[in-house]
């Protein structure tokens, strides 16, 4: 029986992102949702690309997502659709796995994204 591995939380700074979080969009190509997404994962791709130089794997992703007060943080903006497709589209432009990610949602004016090499944590 494989025993699972859990990881904590990474708490290295995140860097300012730009441009807003784009949902996961399965409109054609060619969309704007296509287009917000693809402009969301190179600004990712940028913010950690010298980062991914210098940490070692495992990695760890952390993205917190700030949204305006109007936005209802329970009803709307589900972080697997952050997650999916940046996740499998950093995978696949850096050649690097993330063995743990993380997202966190609140109402804010600056979204951020942080990498870092994953940590384990003890259950007790």
């Amino acid at each position: 029986m494989t025993t699972p591995v859990f990881y904590a939380r990474p708490d290295a700074a995140g860097r300012p992102l730009s441009i807003p979080p784009a949902l996961a969009s399965w409109d054609k190509a060619g969309s704007p949702g296509q287009a917000r997404s693809t402009a969301f994962v190179a600004e990712v791709r940028s913010a950690l690309d010298e980062q991914l130089h210098d940490i070692r794997d495992p990695l760890a992703l952390r993205l917190d997502i700030a949204l305006p007060e109007t936005v209802p943080l329970l009803a709307l903006h589900d972080l697997d659709n952050y997650l999916f497709p940046l996740v499998p589209k950093l995978t696949a432009s850096t050649g690097r796995q993330f063995v743990s990610v993380w997202a966190t949602k609140g109402h804010g004016a600056e979204s951020s994204i942080a990498v870092a090499q994953a940590r384990t944590r003890l259950m007790a």
